[in-house]
């Protein structure tokens, strides 16, 4: 396993590097890097993300990094890159959208009427590139959550907004377009990366926590990564220790994901993390999650099939 260092702090960074999220995300990385910053070494080669969402991960790496950082940013989530892109090679046609957007919402006398047509709009125009629409609906629908319906429209209500509702500036644009110059945009399944991840290479793994009571779970109503995908990301963390990639992983700190990972051999540690996605703000707080990285491999694998019936024995 590589050597940690610890990072330098945010404020050190060039002004011009100082990118980050341009929309809220359910499950975002933020608040994890207030506490957890140094448990992440300074990238020296290929960065890799391959459940991108808000990108905050990224944005801390890209600023921590004294050279463009090389990277390959990947989702599922055609949106996602596709608003990515736009911003990457068309900033300011983002940033004018964005003002434009900004002061009709703020000036609307009906917000909902206007936030709704606005995402209507957003449904009509998918899959074509469509920015400032993707970074509006996202800042100011319920907690950041993405959610699409059966035919494949997003539907995620407005959120309650407290004062007028706040933009990313064209500096704040600018800022995200220059950090992901050197950066190379896929959307593609987590697995499809795999094979470009090289020796020395660093990866963040984000991927949909697991959650036993299925009411809880506001990302994938539709069970798309599901414990098998739980199980197939696990045993892709050993393909990559043995190539001598290094990662870290985060998720919920269930039992049955505890020893997911400490079966494998891998390195488990508990964190108190903020929690920030519930309907009910008296449920927000802090909660148990994961830091998974890279530790001694179990070679029992008659442990490990065993461990894998048991766990996808409800699945």
């Amino acid at each position: 396993m590589n050597t940690r260092a610890k990072a330098i702090d945010l404020e050190v960074a060039e002004p011009s590097s100082q990118a980050k999220p341009l929309f809220k995300w359910a499950g975002g990385k933020q608040k994890f890097l207030w506490d957890n910053r140094d448990r992440l070494p300074l990238v020296t080669a290929k960065y890799h993300e391959p459940f991108a969402g808000g990108l905050s991960v990224f944005f801390h790496m890209a600023g921590m990094s004294s050279r463009p950082l090389d990277a390959v940013l990947a989702d599922v989530n055609l949106r996602v890159i596709r608003t990515y892109e736009e911003v990457k090679w068309e900033p300011a046609a983002v940033s004018d959208r964005l003002r434009q957007l900004e002061l009709a919402f703020n000036s609307a006398s009906d917000k909902t009427a206007f936030y709704n047509d606005v995402r209507t709009q957003h449904n009509r125009s998918y899959p074509s590139s469509d920015a400032a629409r993707f970074i509006f609906l996202m800042t100011a629908c319920w907690n950041g959550v993405f959610r699409i319906n059966q035919s494949g429209h997003f539907n995620v209500p407005l959120g309650q907004l407290r004062g007028p509702l706040k933009l990313p500036t064209d500096d704040q644009v600018n800022a995200v377009s220059a950090a992901l110059q050197s950066a190379k945009l896929r959307a593609q399944s987590w697995e499809t990366g795999l094979n470009a991840m090289s020796p020395g290479d660093f990866v963040f793994f984000d991927p949909p926590y697991y959650h036993h009571d299925d009411r809880r779970d506001l990302y994938e109503k539709n069970k798309v990564f599901g414990r098998k995908d739980q199980v197939r990301l696990a045993d892709a963390l050993i393909d990559l220790q043995d190539r001598g990639v290094d990662f870290v992983l985060t998720n919920s700190a269930y039992p049955l994901m505890i020893d997911l990972y400490k079966e494998r051999g891998l390195d488990v540690e508990i964190i108190s993390a903020h929690r920030s996605i519930s309907s009910k703000t008296a449920d927000r707080g802090r909660e148990q999650e994961l830091i998974v990285t890279p530790g001694k491999a179990s070679s029992n694998t008659m442990l490990r099939s065993a461990q894998l019936k048991l766990f996808l024995r409800d699945a």
